[in-house]
């Protein structure tokens, strides 16, 4: 959408940017945040937060008032809210099941992951050729009410909450067990750089309209097959 209204790849990559300071910057606290809150109603009020930004887009495209600084503005509160959504999400399934069964339930959420990232982009692709950027927010918007009512649903049970408040104290805590452990240093460095280059997905419109002259359908083709 922001290269269909500029028709300029620095526009478009810069999103990369927006997306990945907040992430960069708060993602950290974020984690110390859902150790302290209750993580079903966190990973509900960021669900909630999430629907109200795509339909926010989905109003500002329908009604003519979108711009490339809207755009920037969400993708960066979008980020900002992923850093306390996605470690309270993660965490959420350590209430839910049995110690004996979490590998496999990991394994299991992973592949259902990596499945909805080569669907959703392709489906979005064509929603959009078809209708345009409006009906795909606004679809992703939808897609979120599910989960919300999937949340409220949920037998979850309560982790006891950790002894250490919020605070720079709680986050030296876990900056030195990450420390003293190297493999999750290395793992955590890997997954960062490979974080970094995905940044690249923001230039696909550019090579898919201008380049290969696929349009939206191969836009997202393109980003399906990142997963």
């Amino acid at each position: 959408h922001a290269y269909d209204l500029s028709h300029n790849p620095g526009v478009s990559g810069m999103l990369g940017i927006f997306r990945a300071l907040p992430i960069l910057c708060f993602a950290a606290f974020g984690g110390v945040l859902a150790d302290s809150l209750d993580r079903r109603r966190t990973v509900i009020k960021t669900k909630i937060l999430f629907t109200a930004i795509s339909a926010l887009l989905a109003v500002l495209t329908l009604t003519g008032r979108i711009s490339i600084p809207w755009i920037y503005g969400l993708m960066a509160l979008s980020a900002l809210t992923n850093s306390l959504d996605n470690p309270a999400q993660r965490a959420l399934v350590f209430g839910l099941l049995p110690k004996a069964i979490l590998p496999q339930a990991i394994s299991f959420n992973l592949m259902t992951f990596q499945f909805a990232c080569i669907l959703g982009p392709a489906l979005a692709g064509l929603l959009y050729a078809a209708k345009g950027p409006a009906w795909v927010y606004g679809a992703d918007a939808f897609s979120f009410l599910f989960v919300i009512v999937a949340l409220v649903r949920l037998h979850f049970r309560p982790v006891r909450p950790p002894k250490a408040k919020p605070g720079l104290k709680a986050l030296k805590e876990g900056l030195g067990f990450l420390m003293a452990r190297p493999i999750l240093w290395n793992f955590m460095i890997i997954d960062f750089v490979a974080t970094l280059s995905a940044s690249l997905q923001y230039q696909i419109p550019f090579f898919a309209n201008d380049i290969l002259h696929a349009g939206p359908r191969g836009s997202g083709l393109l980003n399906s097959a990142i997963a």
